[in-house]
């Protein structure tokens, strides 16, 4: 966070704006309704790799999206599963930073039963397991690091066909460190 706070001038200047417009708030993602944070609030929520270490990752989901404002979006890394982590090992792949990892299919259901669209992938690689034990533990299971974007429907969308109706955006703020094409995620790119 320090390290954030500190860049925070040098950002404004980059991106040619006057004053600041980002709060950085430290808190426990899973414990995020136990915040001062109003439901309908905040612009965006970005998460560094931390939904995998939680247990309840459906219930952060959900306390994300209920206090985001309509349009919002949780902006999130994380690492992911081709299919469930047996019990047994998820101590043992807890300390590699995989034992929590979610399902792909499992976080398409959470985020869009919470009311976002479905996520759109920014980024996407393998992760890498060294450790041999490991390896033969887990067999044919994969892990992939990832980028996730998810925008929180208003209650206007209907949430059922969201990729059915057109969708405009607006960025207010100019592109300055976009000069030809600003990338929305890993398959999307505007024009600018």
């Amino acid at each position: 966070m320090e390290f954030a706070r500190h860049h925070t001038d040098y950002h404004i200047k980059k991106f040619g704006l006057t004053k600041v417009n980002v709060e950085f708030i430290e808190g426990n993602i899973d414990q995020i309704h136990k915040t001062n944070l109003q439901e309908n609030s905040i612009d965006v929520i970005v998460s560094n790799s931390v939904v995998n270490y939680r247990r309840d990752k459906k219930a952060i989901i959900e306390g994300v999206c209920k206090i985001l404002k309509s349009g919002g979006e949780f902006y999130f890394s994380d690492v992911y599963v081709n299919r469930p982590i047996p019990a047994e090992y998820q101590d043992l792949l807890a300390g590699e930073y995989i034992g929590g990892a979610l399902r792909w299919e499992d976080l398409i259901l959470y985020a869009t039963e919470a009311g976002f669209t479905q996520p759109r992938l920014v980024t996407a690689k393998p992760y890498v397991i060294t450790n041999e034990d490991i390896q033969k533990a887990i067999g044919t299971t994969k892990f992939v690091s990832a980028i996730f974007r998810c925008f929180k429907l208003s209650s206007n969308d209907n949430d059922s066909t969201p990729f059915n109706i057109p969708y405009q955006l607006t960025y207010e703020t100019p592109l300055t460190s976009a000069e030809e094409e600003f990338f929305f995620d890993h398959s999307l790119q505007f024009k600018v």
